[in-house]
């Protein structure tokens, strides 16, 4: 047998981290403490006339698998297959194995050249564990069988062979619409009624049937993930049968009319992300994607992956950006939600959420770019989809930044991962619901990434880019090659030959090659010049990237597919981008009824240890802390600040052109502010609410709210929405998109980015539907002359003054956090004053003056949560006098946005400050730990900080 196996272990028991963590998550989430530890199993295939097996084996055990310092290694295959004690988790056949590349790499360099490597974590428990606990820990945390699987034997071969069978013709034309949907629902192509018969028609007309190549092509781009049905869909009134313009042209719009009054953005909604000037003769770009769709299926990999994705769409704007900072927003169930409301076919809460956080925390880390904020949200009804989004910012010479063109004659090239099947029908897969059958039915919609292959194409592309080699470039995302390719043909035709395409293993079919997702991968145009291409070619073995020649850009304005020397895709452009009806829309949005009833309260420092512990207000510093915030070296505000670096900001900055210019100090700012809750309630004044939210977030880290010649600011947009198969769900949907437009014209600032993701519904087999939280999610990326005037926001000094900034609705408490925790009621969330900016840039001005010592925005858990929050930073107290005219705890705990509170030296200095804005001084702080709060003339709170801090910290300590 050629497959041999090297299992690595831990000398000391006490450094097994990946034991400790798998014996200390299952008795969180089974009740039941396990004994077990772990190895690493390393498998490797030689080619049967190796001269020497056992030599090679044992030098890549030595050279490569095992420190010797703190690892011991066996070289004997396994042979107790029969002990139950022993699990041996792997990856399925075909699925993508992460550390696989690299170690075929690292054995290349030892000149060790093995045909196939695979790895697997083998459990040994302990003697006498209970099989049902151990099938319970393995099943419920230790795998995910939608792409792993206990090994019961060594394999004969780790290669996967196969052969493909012949390009099938389907027969549409005499198909009725329940046979064409039949076929849609089979082959998961999640196609609408209209498509499917302007398909069938097209066909018709061309006298032909249709290749399974170009009907998986025309689903892939007529996905709602690729083709934005749903915000491209004229929409009607429900009751006045009014027509009213798609979602998608009013942001852009919006946007544009406000555009027309900066030069700071180069480019809005026509390319990979948006781009906005920086300093320097730099541009920036900017972008968030979501994958909750493979994150539900696969979580480690789906969370790497819309990491490494968005990561590439920063590489695939203009002619390539570097990218220079990431961030995250995680949303799903409470990890102690009873797991009997847990839907079939549906992942733990536990396993689910810290699965997508090691998935982005790894591809992030290992890629080589910080990350700036990982946001958690938990909330019942992400139970049975999650939300993760995932953002990346970028950097590059400003003459870059232009979308580039392909022209006749062009070459089409691929550069960096090979093609699996891994990721078939992951457009279309996330445009659809969610039902119990998606984890096994739709498993091959999952992709693992390979981030330091990602890397390496970084450096490789943006090598030659500053060669003058690159035409233009996108990223091979959604829909693979199918979308990638076929958006760069728009212009020009193109023809590219499938057989070409270099591939993981044998036997994969065309349309498989054209649509698979898999990883890592790029596509260039190349003028078609030898000498250019030798170029790229040097440059892709410098850096160890595999690239191929698969096509050229033809002039006849059709998309054309080869395979094995036979047209396997033939389509006309004009029809692709003109023959489909757009779609409509009902709206009929009707705000969801809730009794009046004032959350209440008897003990108040117990409420506030109540909202300081909610999981949407608590510290997630043990979560963060798992994230590279330093690499690269550029960040000047990191994450958390304070006395004991354990205190969040509200955003984060950049200096990225350190470097480049060293005696300047051009700061890059980035914020963002997402609130499920209010959205729920209110979804036109809570996207307002989250919006001014984040810009004043922005300013409370010393961003300008304005565009002028000194600064820069915008914002992306991102939807996550349950299915809007009804009127109710869309309006829902309309209101939050008016409510952004609304903030586009209020602040003045122009959207520039965003992402649709509208699949976040299950359905059970009995018509049970569980539909997540709506999530507006709102990012500020700005760009300011001078990073030295950023602003931590953690008390500076005791016997400073606080001032609250701001006109706070005390009214709307629907969807706070106090509401939460102590049974409130309302269907009146906190409006944003009308003149909130004149709040916001005076607040600004003021931060400017040097003479505001800290400040930060109101958020999540109100005025008390930012003022405890503000103590823990600056390890010392405060005392408030607010006020009695207004209820306690709407005073306390009201969540308005566009409110600060700011530490100033005075109350002499608050009055210069904001004598023109609505404020009021509301205390001082104090060198003693603890927060006194008097309402009128009733001291209501007299708590320890550190009793409070410990409560704020307490719900993640077992992360």
């Amino acid at each position: 047998m050629a497959v041999h196996e090297v299992t690595v272990f831990p000398l000391d028991s006490d450094a097994d981290v990946r034991a400790i963590a798998a014996q200390e998550h299952a008795a969180l989430m089974f009740g039941t403490p396990v004994v077990l530890a772990t190895a690493q199993v390393y498998q490797v295939e030689l080619p049967d006339d190796h001269p020497d097996p056992a030599a090679a084996i044992q030098k890549l055990a030595t050279g490569l698998l095992a420190d010797p310092v703190t690892e011991g290694y066996s070289t004997t295959r396994r042979k107790n297959w029969d002990n139950s004690d022993v699990v041996q988790v792997g990856y399925r056949p075909g699925v993508q194995d992460p550390a696989a590349a690299a170690i075929t790499r690292g054995a290349q360099a030892l000149g060790i050249t093995p045909l196939a490597v695979a790895t697997a974590v083998q459990y040994n428990f302990a003697p006498g564990t209970a099989g049902g606990l151990r099938d319970q820990v393995v099943d419920g945390l230790l795998m995910n069988k939608t792409v792993q699987s206990v090994q019961t034997a060594l394999s004969e071969t780790l290669i996967v062979r196969g052969e493909a069978r012949p390009v099938e013709r389907i027969v549409t034309s005499n198909m009725s619409l329940a046979e064409l949907r039949k076929l849609s629902r089979d082959r998961s192509w999640h196609m609408g009624d209209n498509d499917l018969l302007t398909v069938q028609s097209y066909f018709a007309e061309q006298g032909c049937e249709p290749t399974e190549v170009e009907l998986e092509f025309v689903a892939g781009r007529r996905s709602d993930h690729c083709a934005h049905l749903t915000f491209g869909a004229n929409v009607i009134d429900a009751t006045t049968h009014q027509t009213r313009p798609p979602l998608f042209n009013r942001i852009k719009n919006t946007a544009r009319e406000l555009l027309r009054g900066t030069p700071n953005v180069l480019s809005a909604f026509d390319d990979n992300a948006g781009v906005m000037k920086f300093y320097g003769g730099y541009a920036i770009a900017l972008k968030k994607e979501s994958h909750n769709s493979p994150s539900a299926v696969e979580p480690f990999g789906g969370s790497g992956t819309g990491t490494g994705g968005c990561k590439r769409d920063i590489l695939g704007a203009g002619k390539g950006f570097k990218p220079i900072l990431l961030d995250a927003v995680y949303a799903t169930a409470p990890v102690d939600m009873d797991v009997a409301k847990l839907p079939v076919g549906c992942l733990r809460p536990r396993y689910l959420r810290d699965r997508i956080i090691a998935g982005g925390r790894d591809y992030g880390n290992k890629a080589g770019v910080p990350t700036g904020y990982v946001t958690l949200y938990t909330h019942e009804n992400f139970r049975a989809k999650p939300t993760v989004l995932a953002s990346a910012i970028g950097i590059a010479p400003e003459k870059y930044a232009e979308r580039g063109q392909p022209l006749v004659g062009d070459r089409v090239i691929t550069i960096g991962g090979r093609t699996g099947r891994d990721g078939l029908h992951g457009a279309t897969f996330s445009s659809g619901n969610m039902t119990a059958e998606t984890s096994t039915k739709n498993a091959s919609s999952v992709q693992i990434g390979d981030p330091i292959q990602q890397k390496k194409v970084t450096d490789a592309l943006l090598e030659a880019r500053d060669a003058g080699l690159i035409r233009a470039v996108t990223d091979c995302g959604a829909a693979g090659y199918g979308s990638a390719v076929g958006e760069m043909g728009e212009n020009t035709g193109v023809t590219i030959d499938l057989s070409c395409i270099p591939t993981k293993y044998e036997g994969m079919e065309a349309w498989e090659l054209l649509m698979s997702e898999s990883q890592e991968r790029m596509v260039l145009a190349v003028p078609d010049n030898p000498d250019m291409l030798a170029r790229l070619a040097v440059i892709m073995a410098k850096h160890d990237v595999e690239w191929a020649d698969i096509g050229f850009f033809d002039g006849s304005n059709r998309f054309t597919a080869l395979h094995e020397g036979e047209v396997v895709a033939d389509l006309d452009y004009a029809w692709l981008r003109h023959g489909f009806t757009r779609g409509v829309k009902l709206s009929d949005w009707a705000p969801p009824e809730h009794a009046e009833r004032p959350a209440m309260a008897t003990d108040w420092n117990d409420a506030l240890k109540r909202v300081l512990s909610h999981d949407n207000v608590c510290s997630t510093e043990p979560v963060m802390r798992q994230y590279d915030h330093m690499v690269q070296g550029n960040m000047v505000l990191p994450p958390f600040s304070g006395v004991h670096h354990d205190m969040p900001n509200d955003g984060v900055a950049l200096m990225p052109l350190r470097d480049e210019f060293p005696d300047r100090h051009y700061g890059l700012l980035r914020t963002h502010a997402v609130n499920p809750a209010i959205m729920s309630v209110d979804p036109y004044n809570g996207a307002i609410a989250t919006t001014i939210e984040a810009l004043s977030r922005f300013v409370a880290i010393g961003g300008c709210p304005e565009n002028n010649d000194e600064n820069r600011v915008v914002l992306m947009n991102n939807y996550v929405w349950p299915t809007p198969e009804d009127a109710q769900t869309f309006g829902s949907l309309e209101q939050a998109v008016d409510g952004v437009n609304t903030s586009q014209r209020l602040s003045g600032i122009p959207v520039i980015s965003g992402k649709d993701s509208v699949s976040s519904r299950y359905k059970d087999s009995v018509g049970g539907i569980i539909d997540i939280p709506p999530v507006l999610d709102i990012t500020v990326v700005g760009a300011i002359p001078d990073a030295r005037k950023t602003l931590s926001a953690d008390i500076k000094k005791p016997g400073s003054t606080l001032v609250l900034v701001g006109l706070p609705d005390y009214e709307g408490m629907a969807g706070s956090i106090f509401n939460d925790v102590a049974d409130g009621e309302s269907a009146r969330i906190a409006h944003v004053d009308e003149a909130v900016m004149q709040t916001l840039v005076g607040t600004y001005q003021a931060i400017q003056t040097g003479k505001v010592w800290s400040v930060t925005a109101i958020s999540r858990g109100g005025l008390l949560s930012a003022v405890s929050k503000m103590s823990f930073g600056g390890d010392s107290g405060a005392e408030l006098h607010l006020g009695g005219s207004v209820a306690a705890g709407n005073q306390l705990f009201n969540e308005t946005a566009g409110c600060f509170v700011v530490e100033v030296e005075s109350a002499e200095a608050a009055a210069e400050l904001f004598d023109n804005l609505p404020h009021a001084i509301i205390g001082h702080t104090t060198a003693a730990k603890q927060l006194v709060v008097y309402h009128g003339d009733d001291q209501i709170i007299d708590a320890s900080v550190d009793d409070l801090k410990a409560a704020w910290k307490q719900p993640m300590e077992d992360f």
